[in-house]
């Protein structure tokens, strides 16, 4: 029969286990006897010992108190994540396992011509405020010799592509750029292959230029600087706010990448000095325009691609930017718009424009791709300015701009509270024209202009890579070395690209909104190359699958040497 607590028998035992817990004190129960450690009393005290987080303070210590929403979580995962970047030693495991977690997604390449707004388009991108350079600034004199030797230059350029151009009966001139570092004014590695007129004059316009800003470094003796020619330049960033071309989402974090190449880079193994300091009012004012629209319609191109930093060299050629120089023709491009060679195109403000938008993305994308190769990451801010000078000439007009990189972590997860700055001239012509041997209007304002950015001021810095730990294992960071360079070239992967082929048959057959159920029909190929239904939850699940078996696999490549293909 059962009995309920009401009945007089339950009263009676319960009331004798309280006059013996009095009395005997090994029967008292657990949890009043071992009130210090009640988890952890009885059966369970003999499986583990007490944990601190169970026992009594003197004084109350209380748990962290966390938010436990899905967007808080999903945040402190990232933390973890950012965390795990930073304790790597070298920029070459950070950038490889940016990529490995990211994979190959999509990614918002620079526009290849930059168009009527690109100016307010590329400070919002970079999230930099823009001022014109005074007119009054400061230049140095400009000796005799230095102004004979430009003349020469000019000239000995000059006689040389009009002699080349009377050829044109026998054959098509088009001169290769010098890449000797002898003295400039030589023709030394000059040749003639068939090609077209345009080429010819874009490269004229390199080879001027180039052999003036040589000739300045030769005379200024500037010994302790690294020259490259048709450097590779690459940077990517993540931008927290662009509008979205989707009806339910109204804005989205896009990652966006410039790939360009410079026709002359010059690098320093000591920085610039910075041009504004990092606590001043200019840095935390935020007075870039907001111009969020949809990156595609700005003319940024969507591709599928990984993630690659570059700045003409390696990571483990820490060197800092000088100046880079690129050709005017790259910007000021001819074309047969009608919309585009009209008169406003030809103004000089149009002009400037264009001149300084194309100047604060080139020197912005060599600005993070130094700061990449000193262990800084789009998930570290910096910890000191880096500032980055262009010229942009065709020989005879040049434009000089400049830009301090102040804040690299653009994400939603960081504090958005500082801008970039950046400065440029207007277009600033060299000589007029030249006759019978003879330079005419030579400018000693531009040539004392170039000479102020070759002779900028530089700072050395205590700590320039503070996230660079080089005491690692040796055969650890040649594994990231040999990692990220594989994965920096970009080659073809075959086994990536096979794992997202779908057949047409089956986009025909079995994924077109019009096409009948079809549930018995099979994949001609194997199971372990398409497992994919026609089911679109179960097409995300199995690429999800395929794609954390490549990301763990490339973490073993990394951290263990694993499925490395023998040198």
């Amino acid at each position: 029969m059962l009995r309920t607590l009401s009945d007089p028998f339950c009263r009676r035992g319960s009331s004798r286990i309280l006059q013996a817990s009095i009395t005997n004190p090994q029967i008292v129960p657990g949890f009043i006897r071992d009130y210090n450690n009640y988890k952890t009393s009885g059966e369970m005290a003999k499986l583990k010992p007490p944990s601190p987080a169970t026992l009594f303070y003197n004084e109350p210590k209380w748990p962290k108190v966390l938010d436990m929403t899905p967007d808080a979580k999903e945040r402190r995962e990232r933390q973890k994540f950012y965390d795990e970047i930073q304790s790597y030693p070298t920029a070459n495991h950070k950038l490889y396992m940016i990529n490995t977690e990211r994979g190959r997604r999509s990614v918002f390449y620079n526009p290849p011509q930059p168009g009527y707004n690109a100016l307010e388009s590329y400070q919002y991108a970079t999230r930099t405020a823009y001022k014109s350079e005074p007119e009054t600034e400061e230049l140095p004199e400009v000796s005799s010799d230095i102004l004979s030797a430009v003349e020469e230059i000019i000239v000995a350029q000059s006689s040389a592509f009009d002699s080349r151009s009377k050829m044109n009966d026998i054959l098509e001139p088009a001169p290769i750029p010098i890449t000797s570092t002898n003295f400039p004014g030589s023709f030394e590695g000059y040749s003639f292959e068939p090609s077209a007129e345009v080429f010819h004059e874009r490269t004229r316009a390199q080879h001027v230029m180039i052999a003036i800003i040589n000739a300045l470094r030769c005379l200024l003796a500037l010994s302790d600087n690294f020259t490259l020619e048709q450097a590779r330049l690459e940077a990517f960033w993540e931008h927290h706010r662009y509008r979205t071309n989707k009806k339910d989402i109204d804005h989205f974090s896009p990652m966006l990448q410039y790939a360009g190449q410079a026709d002359l880079l010059i690098s320093t193994p000591i920085p610039l000095k910075p041009l504004v300091a990092a606590d001043s009012e200019e840095v935390y004012s935020l007075d870039f325009p907001q111009y969020d629209y949809y990156p595609e319609v700005q003319g940024w191109q969507e591709k599928e691609r990984h993630l690659v930093s570059t700045v003409g060299y390696w990571p483990e050629c820490r060197n800092f930017p000088l100046v880079i120089a690129d050709d005017m023709n790259k910007v000021l491009t001819t074309t047969g718009d009608p919309s585009l060679s009209t008169e406003s195109f030809q103004s000089s403000e149009r002009r400037n424009r264009l001149l300084a938008a194309h100047g604060l993305l080139s020197n912005f994308a060599c600005a993070v791709a130094t700061a990449y190769t000193h262990g800084f990451t789009l998930y570290h801010e910096i910890t000191y300015p880096i500032v980055s000078q262009c010229i942009i000439s065709d020989g005879q007009q040049w434009h000089f701009s400049r830009l301090q990189l102040n804040t690299l972590a653009f994400g939603a997860d960081f504090n958005q509270d500082r801008q970039n700055l950046a400065w440029s001239s207007n277009e600033m012509k060299l000589y007029d024209t030249v006759e019978d041997g003879k330079v005419k209007g030579l400018n000693q304002n531009v040539i004392a202009k170039i000479i102020a950015t070759l002779t900028a001021t530089r700072e050395p810095i205590e700590n320039p890579s503070p996230y660079v730990d080089l005491d690692a294992e040796k055969e650890f960071l040649d594994r990231g070395t040999r990692c990220w360079r594989h994965m920096a070239s970009r080659r073809f992967n075959l086994g990536e690209y096979l794992e997202k082929e779908i057949p047409m048959w089956a986009k025909i057959y079995k994924m077109h909104p019009d096409a009948l159920p079809s549930p018995h029909l099979k994949w001609e190929r194997q199971k372990y190359l398409h497992m994919r239904q026609y089911n679109k939850k179960i097409l995300d699940m199995e690429m999800k699958v395929l794609s954390d078996a490549r990301k763990q696999k490339r973490r073993e490549r990394l951290l263990y040497g694993l499925h490395l293909k023998s040198a």
